[in-house]
């Protein structure tokens, strides 16, 4: 069985990376498709949702987005309304990919000189749920991703109040996501007609479902966040995106010692990405022609009952104040699949299920531990390449802890690699029991891209949002909530202190 489940050559792994390093893609949309439904929760006609296996699907030829997508709304749509709409944007489709939407202001004028927004419009009456293509404020029709330049997106619901899903639906169109259905009323897994993002149909409900009669999608499936990736990258390394997308952000880009961190939209600049200093260093690190920033515990000192604020500082490699621990942490695949172990034991296995699945302890990891290793939280036991094989296929299994080269690894750009090789989720699916394994590297596997996700530890406190996930709101530490591990990944949308880490 092949290991790798890679793009299809010529289609999406050379755009995937053009998206990436160029900023741009150039093909302009060809063809539309109307839209048609029934909304649930709120009785509004629209195109969305489905119930059996889904999957995401791009419109061969769509336009894609720079990465930066300008939103504004207009003015009839309320503050509550706009909330609701830019929290599930940024918490969904934001916070999976390299994909920034900004702005999310009231629209200026809208006429034939409009161009390189999406307009969102709601209680539109007679309205079914649509995305558009517009070249002035009336001549609009369906499509698919950015609109050619000169022209604008437009979404409009029917609803004052649209449906989470509806607005994930509405907004994968404007990303240039197709229905994952066959036809617009049918509860039938899409097989061909546009370019497949995806290798299986997925259990879990994909948002992009044409008809809500086939399910109750409430968030972004296994393969939706897989898909979105394929389409528009990962997020860079050093990134770590907690509520609504945002990331720690050295304040204005400032070199200035005691600089606040604060929460931004992440872009991939220097001054929101933070790695470890070196394998043996507990700072979260960045640098700006040559000069070094690290987080910084202000004070060193924490408070039992408020924030403590966290700063750039000069890097102290034995300040405890500096050092930031990933332990405890959920290591996700697939998506959002967690990887597992069956039984806490040397020779154990590893394999994906659902984050909700299982006790904690047999799927929580520590990370970047001032070493290469990743080990079984609360235990002695270690992820280890047995024999130092480097066959493809070769299985990972835990073992005792040891200085042995078998368990140090190398960690770049979400991959981790062994002897050449790179982690690989066999046969590339989400099926649970699916093993972890060796297999040769590409950057056109999806099955080789993982992050981690949980509680961000320095001087026992856990890293914060300080309850108020908005644009420019100060980070600290403060004393650390009660956390499930089984609600992961979904919990990273509404609590402060969850945050997913890419390396």
């Amino acid at each position: 069985m092949r290991l790798n489940r890679v793009l299809s050559a010529g289609t999406l792994s050379s755009r995937a990376t053009e998206c990436v390093l160029r900023g741009v893609l150039v093909a302009s949309v060809t063809g539309a498709s109307a839209c048609g439904g029934i909304d649930s929760g709120n009785g509004e006609a629209i195109d969305n949702v489905g119930s059996q296996t889904q999957a995401l699907w791009e419109r061969t030829g769509a336009r894609l987005w720079p990465g930066f997508v300008p939103v504004c709304f207009d003015a009839s749509v309320s503050a509550p309304t706009r909330k609701l709409i830019q929290d599930t944007i940024e918490n969904g489709w934001e916070a999976a990919a390299a994909i920034n939407f900004a702005g999310w202001s009231t629209c200026g004028t809208i006429d034939n000189t409009t161009t390189n927004l999406i307009q969102v419009r709601t209680g539109i009456a007679g309205s079914t749920g649509h995305e558009f293509h517009c070249q002035n404020a009336t001549a609009c029709s369906d499509a698919f991703g950015q609109a050619p330049t000169g022209d604008f997106n437009r979404i409009d619901f029917a609803s004052a109040t649209p449906a989470t899903v509806t607005i994930l639906h509405e907004f994968g169109h404007a990303l240039g996501f197709v229905h994952e259905t066959q036809g617009d009323n049918f509860c039938i897994q899409r097989t061909s007609g546009e370019t497949s993002l995806e290798y299986e149909g997925d259990y879990q409900n994909s948002v992009m479902a044409a008809y809500v009669g086939c399910n109750a999608a409430t968030q972004l499936s296994s393969w939706d966040i897989i898909g979105v990736r394929a389409a528009y990258g990962f997020k860079s390394p050093g990134t770590l995106v907690g509520v609504n997308g945002l990331t720690p952000n050295i304040n204005g880009g400032s070199l200035a010692l005691g600089t606040s961190i604060v929460g931004w939209d992440g872009s991939g600049q220097w001054n929101n990405t933070f790695k470890r200093r070196s394998v043996t260093s507990l700072l979260l690190g960045t640098s700006f022609n040559g000069t070094e920033r690290v987080m910084n515990v202000y004070s060193g000192v924490v408070s039992p009952n408020a924030l403590t604020p966290v700063v750039s500082w000069d890097a102290g490699e034995s300040a405890t104040n500096e050092q930031f621990l990933f332990q405890k942490m959920n290591w996700l695949a697939m998506g959002d699949r967690c990887i597992v172990t069956d039984k806490i034991a040397a020779g154990s296995e590893l394999f994906i299920a659902p984050c909700s699945q299982g006790n904690d302890g047999f799927k929580t990891w520590d990370f970047f531990n001032a070493d290469q290793r990743i080990r079984l939280n609360g235990t002695n036991l270690f992820v280890d390449v047995p024999g130092g094989a480097t066959a493809d296929g070769t299985k990972l299994l835990l073992a005792a802890c040891s200085t042995a080269a078998t368990q140090k690894f190398t960690f770049s750009n979400s991959k981790i690699g062994y002897g050449g090789k790179s982690f690989n989720v066999y046969s590339g699916t989400i099926s649970t029991g699916n093993r972890l394994v060796l297999y040769a590297a590409s950057d056109a596997s999806l099955n080789e891209r993982f992050s981690i996700m949980g509680q961000v530890q320095s001087l026992g406190q856990c890293l914060d949002m300080n309850g108020a996930p908005a644009l420019g709101v100060q980070l600290g530490v403060r004393t650390c909530s009660q956390v499930s591990i089984s609600n992961f990944p979904a919990v990273k949308a509404t609590n402060t202190q969850v945050w997913e880490y890419f390396w």
